[in-house]
């Protein structure tokens, strides 16, 4: 991982769920040789961010994966908690020399290296042109119209992150200050969440 020189940003990758939708833990469905949290981590890896959290329950495969790509591993153990929780946990960990945190998430096999590297770039801009205590959220808005991850919170909104509980992620946060929302197109279609058998297929049939 190559740091942000004039920013420091960390990622957060919440993968704690049960897959219950899926029947079976997703995060270790093979795509291409390789998990399907591999490969987000694997991107997130190659990317500018200063460091990648990762969260997750007592699971040794997920920490094995995890740990191989160089992640810092925060175990979650209470996972019934919802994704909210886990963000919390991640949010909590975060060094406090942080400017923000990029929530990725470990369901999304397809998310392109540019797509981080774009939010990266835009809140780099907007962090030095602005006062560095500004309230800045950067989201990705992908080539069929779709608005989604990778989502940038700036430091100011640290501690409502931290406060997160339940299945409810960062959205609220989002909606109470769309004022603050700053938009990253990309040129790819939106990377697909893989939560069910039928999504799983998809994949497979992609490529």
């Amino acid at each position: 991982m190559n740091s942000c020189k004039s920013v420091e940003v960390y990622a957060i990758v919440p993968a704690s769920g049960f897959s219950r939708r899926m029947g079976r833990q997703k995060l270790l469905l093979p795509w291409q040789n390789k998990p399907l949290l591999e490969h987000v981590l694997q991107t997130a890896n190659n990317s500018s961010l200063k460091g990648v959290f990762t969260i997750i329950p007592n699971d040794e495969e997920r920490k094995r994966i995890a740990l191989q790509l160089n992640s810092i591993v925060i175990h979650n153990t209470q996972p019934e908690r919802g994704i909210g929780y886990s963000l919390a946990l991640g949010i909590k960990q975060v060094p406090k020399t942080a400017d923000a945190v990029v929530i990725l998430l470990g369901d999304q096999p397809e998310l392109r290296l540019e797509d981080i590297q774009g939010v990266l770039a835009r809140f780099t801009k907007q962090y030095t042109d602005t006062n560095t205590h500004s309230k800045i959220i950067v989201q990705t808005q992908y080539s069929d119209g779709k608005i989604g991850h990778p989502i940038l919170f700036s430091k100011p909104f640290f501690p409502e992150l931290s406060s997160l509980d339940g299945d409810q992620g960062g959205n609220q946060i989002i909606r109470n200050n769309f004022q603050y929302v700053t938009l990253v197109n990309s040129l790819h279609r939106y990377p697909q969440d893989i939560d069910t058998a039928k999504e799983y297929e998809n994949l497979l049939n992609r490529r």
